[in-house]
């Protein structure tokens, strides 16, 4: 009762009112694309839950099959097309440095053949047509201890949502 004199029942009441209608309206542990952590928004515009842990390769390279390719595998020298999306700190942060995705326009280019980085030489390298990916790529199979382009700080481990859309 105390709290309701000093501050007043009417002002309590607006308080309690405005707390209720940002609840009701708004959801902190849903991001701007809809999905609620420990999903991907996929490009049917779904949420699908990611509960798979990451495997890791010999080499370093962490991934994760987020959907499974029903397609070829490219081979090596194989020029393909895919979608991706960057970051630096973790997927789906602020820190997107770039991404085919939001161009609306797939890269290309030769699996395998050194034109891209080493981590995605890798992963693409073992992809079936149509497969998603999260991939985690170490410095050393990145950009090491150069950066690139004043965008990517040397050192960075770069996380990538990948997915392998056709063999070219």
């Amino acid at each position: 009762m105390t709290i309701m004199k000093s501050f007043g029942e009417k002002n309590l009441l607006h308080l309690a009112f405005i707390a209720l209608f940002f609840l009701a309206t708004t959801n902190p542990f849903v991001r701007s694309d809809g999905c609620p952590p420990g999903t991907v928004h996929t490009d049917e515009g779904t949420c699908d839950n990611i509960d798979l842990q990451f495997q890791t390769s010999s080499t370093g390279l962490k991934y994760r099959t987020i959907k499974d390719g029903s397609g070829p595998t490219p081979q090596t020298g194989q020029k393909v097309s895919a979608h991706y999306s960057g970051w630096l700190d973790a997927f789906d942060t602020g820190k997107k440095f770039d991404s085919s995705r939001d161009r609306g326009k797939p890269f290309q280019f030769n699996v395998g053949a050194g034109k891209v980085i080493k981590g995605w030489d890798e992963s693409f390298a073992t992809m079936q047509v149509g497969e998603r990916r999260q991939i985690i790529v170490p410095p050393e199979l990145g950009y090491g201890s150069r950066g690139a382009g004043g965008i990517i700080p040397g050192g960075a481990t770069l996380y990538f949502d990948v997915q392998l859309l056709e063999l070219l």
